[in-house]
């Protein structure tokens, strides 16, 4: 009787830190008249969507549309074919992408409304991996049969257009922005610890850390480690606060909570 009673606690419990998980979350869907840039696979703004196309895999790094999808799903633009952009970089009212032109990278900036666009900067295997409204994160990117990798990886400064190089201590497969913080995780082709790296906008280090994988959501970071005990594999999974930079255990369930809604858009 005892431990299902406390079974049923823990189950509300859990669906409680889902709802306010889900309230919080919310806030992501910015209104069209929000200038602040985004970057996803997906972004929601106002009445819109815009994301990859439906042939295209964001996890896939293979050139791919930019479409604009009203939220009835009746109408559909193509904003730009064959992107090489690891993310949409967009806040409604303009759009940075990518594309190769030759071997060589093209980064451009659209005015959504007119669909004219205008070159920011091109380099040799340049792609664009996101931005917010000051800066854009540009790589060179190597693609290989196991892996694509960002081994250097550009800051763009929008306004003065002068660009530095952040160095990371390995290559990188994974990049977010978000809350105007970077995410940026190592390449690996196996369940193993890799570079997994917080920076600020303008690529300050905030935490730093080893981990399989990890994500942006609800203000924290959440992330999970691999570690050996008897010669086993397993797993322990954390989150971390951006805001009062405190690192926290938690169990599975919490984590694909995270997990399921760092995915919506």
């Amino acid at each position: 009787m005892g431990r299902s009673v406390g079974l049923r606690k823990g189950g509300l419990l859990f669906l409680c830190f889902v709802f306010i998980l889900s309230l919080t979350l919310k806030l992501e869907v910015v209104s069209a008249r929000t200038q602040e840039m985004r970057t996803e696979t997906g972004v929601e703004i106002g009445e819109y969507y815009y994301e990859f196309g439906e042939d295209s895999l964001p996890r896939n790094r293979e050139p791919k549309d930019i479409v604009k999808i009203s939220s009835d799903r009746n109408k559909k633009e193509i904003l730009v074919k064959q992107a090489t952009s690891w993310n949409v970089v967009t806040n409604g009212k303009v759009l940075y992408y990518s594309k190769n032109k030759g071997g060589t990278g093209v980064i451009y900036k659209m005015d959504i409304k007119t669909k004219k666009s205008s070159k920011i900067i091109s380099g040799k295997e340049y792609e664009l991996l996101g931005g917010t409204n000051k800066y854009l994160y540009i790589a060179k990117v190597r693609h290989e049969s196991w892996a694509t990798s960002a081994y250097e990886v550009y800051i763009y400064n929008i306004k003065t257009k002068k660009m530095k190089l952040r160095k990371f201590s390995e290559p990188l497969g994974l990049f977010q922005v978000r809350y105007k913080n970077v995410l940026a995780g190592g390449t690996h082709s196996d369940f193993s610890n890799a570079l997994l790296e917080v920076m600020s906008e303008s690529g300050k280090s905030i935490f730093k850390v080893q981990a399989i994988d990890g994500f942006f959501v609800a203000g924290v970071v959440a992330y999970m480690q691999e570690y050996h005990k008897n010669n086993e594999q397993n797993v322990r999974y954390y989150s971390y606060d951006l805001t009062t930079k405190k690192k926290t255990k938690r169990d599975q369930y919490t984590y694909e909570a995270y997990q399921r809604h760092s995915n919506m858009y």
